[in-house]
């Protein structure tokens, strides 16, 4: 056989006001996780977004490495380019002056000869 319980007025009151806060309860513990797993998800996603562009940094700072030792490679090679033919004119105008002055003792030789 069943027993009927007999609640007063302020018993039901106070078990009603004991679910409501129970659900109060559930409802922000809810709401405080779901905020905290948002946080977290937040900050996973700031991670991989800096180690994205960590990663991408990284990757510019290679090519301007190697574009800048490319640009220094090629100077280097106009400098040595550039001597050289400067080392060469040197050698050319020695050599010119000195067919000029042998054509010039050999006038000479020619003007005593005759």
């Amino acid at each position: 056989m069943e027993e009927k319980v007999n609640f007063t007025p302020e018993e039901w009151y106070h078990l009603w006001q004991r679910s409501v806060d129970n659900v109060a309860y559930d409802r922000a513990t809810y709401f405080k996780t779901k905020l905290q797993l948002q946080k977290k998800l937040i900050a996973a996603n700031d991670e991989l977004f800096n180690e994205k562009l960590l990663k991408k940094e990284a990757i510019e700072e290679k090519r301007r490495q190697k574009i800048l030792r490319r640009t220094k490679e090629i100077g280097d090679r106009y400098t040595k380019f550039v001597h050289e033919t400067l080392e060469n004119e040197k050698i050319l105008e020695k050599e010119r002056q000195e067919r000029i002055r042998e054509w010039k003792r050999q006038q000479q030789q020619q003007v005593q000869q005759d």
